[in-house]
């Protein structure tokens, strides 16, 4: 996994170096806390990327265009030719990137698929293009700020771009805490903060910000797993490691974010990283974009990306819910309730006990909990 970012100007000034440094030195998750850092400063912009692997994430040409991309991607066979794309594209995902917008411009993304986030720079045309592409699940966010425009891979990249508390709206906040899963992101919480358009983008310049958007449909670039398939137990971490994973799986999605089944899904993420195979993913019988969404965020925690299967049933064996529960409800016991109520309203705690649904409560426990420390941890004003 990697992780992506910029600055644009859209009157062309020079790019402020010290903001590209505060916007990287942010972003913790994708690319990891050891990921090789590395930047590009062009005339009217910056870029910078962060790898955890040997994966090239960058590509650069001598006629001022830049490519920087997180995800996979691939190349797509020209029609009555067989013979691949090779003759123009890359070897790395980016430099395919490069090699696609130079023959199509900004029409790349009726000619190359997989799933991923992208930006490329040109530096001749003075235009940024943003696109995010297959499933859409890799995630590409952006703010605009006077006369500039930045943009991440994670949240708290762009938050550093403000360089002030972001705006949380107090009313979708507690929406949200008390949603049954996949209605809100991170942008539609964040005032002032939008998410990059799936199967498309935005194109940037000096005449302002155009949409962008893509017909081809692309299809699933996931594969045949081999070997056993893991999962269908709920685990139950104690007081002290669910604490842990709430602060954890918030700092991974950049917003409240939780289920009962998150801490089953990190544990069988090592399973598989060892054997192979698959992991069994009951969020995938309730709602596939926010499947997709919570295993792209879990596996930056994971390390690891895992192909996953839907279960034969999603039921879980209540006993194992009302253990968890019990955990939940002794640290929720221990929240600073002041500052509860002022985030998410006085009437919360009795709002969560009315839901009759347990893993519903449990849902609604561990947002609770994780608002209280995206207040304190992620510098945001409430209003």
């Amino acid at each position: 996994m990697a992780a992506i970012g910029g600055i644009f100007n859209f009157n062309g000034a020079p790019c402020d170096t010290r903001g590209l440094v505060k916007m990287s030195g942010a972003m913790l998750r994708r690319g990891g806390k050891d990921g090789r850092k590395e930047a590009a400063v062009l005339e009217g912009a910056g870029l910078f990327w962060i790898s955890s692997n040997e994966k090239n994430t960058s590509a650069q040409g001598e006629d001022g265009v830049i490519a920087i991309c997180d995800g996979e991607v691939y190349a797509e066979y020209e029609e009555g030719d067989r013979s691949g794309l090779s003759r123009f594209f890359g070897e790395t995902d980016a430099q395919l990137c490069l090699d696609a917008y130079r023959r199509y411009g900004v029409d790349l993304g009726e000619h190359i698929s997989g799933d991923f986030a992208l930006s490329v720079y040109d530096k001749r045309k003075k235009e940024l293009l943003l696109l995010r592409m297959g499933d859409g699940v890799t995630p590409l966010y952006y703010v605009i700020r006077e006369s500039s425009i930045g943009f991440a891979s994670e949240i708290s990249g762009v938050l550093a771009f403000f360089d002030c508390p972001a705006e949380v709206d107090r009313i979708t906040l507690r929406a949200h805490v008390l949603s049954r899963g996949g209605q809100y992101s991170g942008a539609d919480l964040y005032r002032g903060i939008y998410n990059v358009g799936r199967m498309g983008g935005c194109l940037c310049s000096g005449l302002g910000i155009s949409p962008l958007g893509y017909t081809k449909e692309i299809g699933s670039t996931e594969t045949e797993h081999t070997g056993r398939t893991v999962g269908g137990d709920l685990a139950c971490p104690d007081e002290e490691g669910m604490a842990h994973l709430l602060r954890e799986i918030l700092h991974a999605f950049g917003y409240p974010q939780f289920d009962c089944l998150m801490p089953s899904f990190l544990r069988d993420i090592q399973r598989v990283r060892e054997t192979g195979g698959a992991i069994i993913d009951g969020s995938l019988c309730c709602d596939i974009a926010y499947s997709l969404e919570r295993r792209d965020a879990l596996s930056v925690l994971g390390g690891y990306r895992p192909l996953c299967v839907p279960p034969r049933t999603c039921s879980v064996k209540e006993r194992e819910l009302k253990k968890m529960e019990k955990t939940m409800l002794s640290l929720f016991s221990e929240r600073d309730r002041q500052k509860t109520d002022f985030i998410l309203g006085e009437d919360i705690e009795s709002a969560i006990l009315r839901e009759k649904n347990t893993a519903r409560r449990i849902r609604f426990l561990g947002m609770a909990l994780q608002s209280v420390i995206w207040y304190d941890d992620m510098r945001i004003t409430l209003v």
